[in-house]
């Protein structure tokens, strides 16, 4: 998903992504409305997208706010940001915010562009799996805490009956 409102921008892009692999279609959306109603539609649990290459000002949007609704309308997509500027800084708040990298429109080209893609889709991928283990690790720890609770429970019972057996006895 490409949200891009200059045209220009959308068709050097389109025709970056032909030269570098035949079988990327990409679905344009002029402003951020658009691209959060595409994000919604009938498919929103599993969205038909692999990446959303994101302008980093579309219209409707204002500074990372766009970043931020974007990664929270399709959580489990990578996002790219496509800016104007070559800004470290800003880029780098824009990852923060939810983005999987960027790229300088215009100081890329077909090969960057598409490795891009691939590695911010494998990195959202490996960062889904480590949250994923993490759940999992946290559930069996909690498990296992239930569970010494328990037995600690039961052998402190044992020992209070033994405890009684023994001053019966005496």
């Amino acid at each position: 998903l490409l949200i891009e409102d200059h045209p220009p921008d959308a068709a050097s892009l389109r025709d970056q992504l032909a030269r570098a692999a035949s079988a990327v279609h990409l679905t344009l959306a002029g402003g951020l409305e658009e691209a959060l109603a595409a994000l919604a539609g009938p498919e929103a649990a599993s969205p038909p997208f692999d990446v959303v290459l994101l302008d980093l000002f579309p219209p409707g949007g204002r500074r990372l706010g766009p970043v931020r609704q974007v990664a929270a309308a399709a959580p489990t997509l990578p996002i790219i940001i496509l800016t104007g500027r070559d800004d470290h800084a800003l880029a780098t708040r824009a990852m923060r915010a939810g983005a999987q990298d960027y790229l300088v429109k215009g100081q890329s080209d077909p090969g960057l562009l598409l490795r891009t893609m691939q590695h911010a889709i494998y990195r959202k991928q490996a960062t889904a799996e480590q949250q994923r283990l993490v759940d999992e690790l946290r559930r069996a720890r909690s498990e296992l805490e239930r569970r010494v609770l328990e037995r600690t429970g039961e052998l402190a019972r044992a020992v209070d009956e033994l405890q009684a057996e023994v001053t019966r006895r005496m």
